[in-house]
C-alpha cells in the first residue's frame, strides 16, 4: 500500500521502520511531514544506520528516533500502525538505467 492511500485517524501513533543504507533512510524522512499534515499525533522512526540518528532527531516532524536493535515487542505494541520501508534493491535500480 502506498503511504498516500492509507486513511489515518487523529491521535494515531505511527512507527516508520527503516532498513537499508543511509540513502534509503534519507528518502524516508519526507513521509513524516505528510503524516503530520494528515493529523497523525506521534511519528517515530526506527533506523538501522546509527549515522542518520542525528539527522532524524533534528527533523521537526519526527517525534522519536529509535535504533532497530532497541525495538522490543512491548515497545512495538504501543503503535497503532507500523510501516516497514524496504531498502532500495540496488540490482533492480541499476537495471533501470
Amino acid at each position: 500500500d502506498s503511504i498516500h492511500n492509507i486513511k489515518w485517524r487523529i491521535a494515531m501513533k505511527v512507527l516508520i521502520k527503516c532498513i537499508g543504507f543511509v540513502g534509503d533512510h534519507l528518502f524516508a524522512t519526507g513521509i513524516a511531514k505528510e503524516l503530520r499534515n494528515q493529523g497523525v499525533e506521534q511519528i517515530d522512526y526506527s533506523v538501522q544506520v546509527h549515522q542518520v540518528m542525528g539527522l532524524f532527531n533534528d527533523d521537526p516532524y519526527i517525534d522519536r528516533v529509535i535504533h532497530n536493535s532497541q525495538l522490543t515487542d512491548e515497545l512495538l505494541a504501543q503503535y497503532d500502525v507500523i510501516h516497514n520501508l524496504p531498502g532500495v534493491d540496488q540490482a533492480y535500480a541499476s537495471k533501470k538505467r
